[in-house]
């Protein structure tokens, strides 16, 4: 069996299917590794999952439109999509050398009718960091979504923080909403300042860890060195987070379910990327 990029039925992005609302986020790793078998991969999996938002962190897009990421997910499963292209540089994409961007992008089966994006503080080692911001109309109503990827930088807790902050405080989420989540790729573990003090911080939002609200203490890691494309050693750790956000705890969405997921090889043995997703479930 060769795994490479093939068309396949999409699925109708007016679907309706029953409630819950599911959320899904994933570190989409750029075009590294064995970009086009992964992409089939991850394809198949987020068909498998049936999420109705994606974001995407580390969105491939190649300046002459070549190569696309985000693109190919949204054509293949039906879904319309956002994009942040920001990060742009000559990258490495199945032994060529791309112009490519390496940005963030929502995909959605339901209306995207609003999208703002704007940069984050940043520092010169790491590169431009940003956050895409977009408003879907849902059959459970509106809900508001930042997507983001913060500073790798390992002495930079502060500046996760202040980005993480910056996110937050986005005049954007505050505009009513049945429900405002916060995706992405952190960079941070549990129990951090950054991660850990915005859980505890109430001035802006009451902000939960959608994943434990709806699991309690059960075990995940986003990033495990059972992945091949992982380093040996790496370990288990949580990198990747949906966050709700609500005025007060009691304002909170319905979180049903909270799961890993993208988290297996392909029937090539390949993983969709060195990252797993989240996914969650909620209801207004």
């Amino acid at each position: 069996m060769t795994c490479r990029w093939t068309s396949r039925r999409s699925v109708s992005s007016t679907t309706v299917r029953d409630l819950p609302l599911r959320i899904a986020t994933i570190n989409t790793w750029k075009g590294d590794g064995p970009y086009e078998a992964r992409l089939d991969a991850l394809c198949a999996q987020l068909r498998g999952v049936e999420a109705d938002v994606v974001a995407l962190q580390e969105a491939l897009v190649a300046v002459d439109g070549s190569l696309s990421t985000p693109g190919c997910l949204a054509r293949e499963l039906g879904m319309t999509t956002a994009t942040f292209a920001h990060r742009r540089k000559l990258r490495m994409v199945e032994g060529r050398e791309v112009d490519c961007w390496s940005g963030l992008a929502l995909l959605s089966r339901w209306p995207i009718v609003d999208v703002l994006t704007h940069a984050l503080p940043s520092d010169d080692q790491d590169g431009e960091r940003g956050v895409l911001l977009a408003a879907i109309e849902t059959p459970a109503g509106l809900v508001r979504i930042a997507n983001t990827h913060l500073t790798h930088l390992r002495a930079r807790s502060a500046l996760r923080r202040a980005q993480l902050d910056a996110v937050l405080a986005d005049p954007f989420l505050a505009r009513p909403a049945a429900a405002r989540l916060v995706c992405g790729d952190m960079n941070a573990t549990p129990g951090t300042p950054e991660i850990g003090g915005v859980l505890g911080d109430t001035r802006l939002w009451h902000v939960v860890d959608a994943y434990e609200a709806a699991n309690g203490a059960e075990m995940r890691a986003t990033m495990s060195d059972r992945n091949d494309h992982v380093r040996p050693g790496t370990g288990e750790r949580v990198l990747d987070y949906i966050f709700s956000l609500a005025d007060t705890p009691h304002a909170q969405p319905y979180l049903l379910d909270a799961r890993v997921v993208l988290d297996r090889p392909s029937d090539c043995g390949v993983y969709p990327s060195d990252h797993f997703g989240v996914m969650v479930s909620l209801a207004s």
